[in-house]
C-alpha cells in the first residue's frame, strides 16, 4: 500500500511540473543520482557542441553519481597524455561550468571518454572528481 501511494505521488508530482517552468542547476535539489540525469538531460538538448581545440561534445550519459561526458576529437597526438595531465587540462572547464560543477560539489563525478573521430581509437578514461 505505502509503495502505491509512493509511485501514485510521484506521478502526481511528474504532472505537475509538466507545467512549470524549466529549474535552474543552481535551483535543483535532489539526490546526487538525480542531479547528474538532470545534468545529462541538459546537456543531452544541445550536443553535438564544439569545445574547440579539435573537441567535439557528442552525448552526456548518467551512471548513478557519475556523468559521463563522450567526446569526439580530431587530434591526434595533442591528448597523448598521462591520466593525471587529462585531469589537470580539463578539470577548469569543468569545475567552470555551473552544471558540471553542481556535480561535483555534490559527491558526484565526471568522467571522459574520448574517441578520435578519424581512426575510432578510444583514449583511456579519466574522472574528475574534486575542483580547487
Amino acid at each position: 500500500m505505502i509503495k502505491g501511494r509512493i509511485l501514485l505521488g510521484i506521478a502526481v508530482l511528474a504532472l505537475g511540473a509538466c507545467g512549470k517552468k524549466s529549474v535552474s542547476v543552481e535551483e535543483f535539489e535532489g539526490p546526487i543520482d538525480a542531479r547528474v540525469e538532470f545534468i545529462a538531460d541538459g546537456v543531452n538538448k544541445i550536443v553535438p557542441r564544439g569545445m574547440g581545440k579539435g573537441l567535439k561534445l557528442v552525448r552526456a550519459e548518467a551512471q548513478g553519481r557519475v556523468l559521463v561526458l563522450a567526446l569526439e576529437t580530431t587530434l591526434q597526438g595533442e591528448l597523448d597524455k598521462s591520466e593525471t595531465a587529462l585531469i589537470t587540462l580539463f578539470r577548469p572547464q569543468v569545475c567552470s561550468n555551473p552544471g558540471y560543477r553542481s556535480v561535483v560539489d555534490h559527491g558526484g563525478l565526471v568522467r571522459f571518454r574520448i574517441a578520435r573521430t578519424k581512426t575510432g581509437e578510444t583514449l583511456p578514461e579519466f574522472t574528475i572528481a574534486a575542483c580547487g
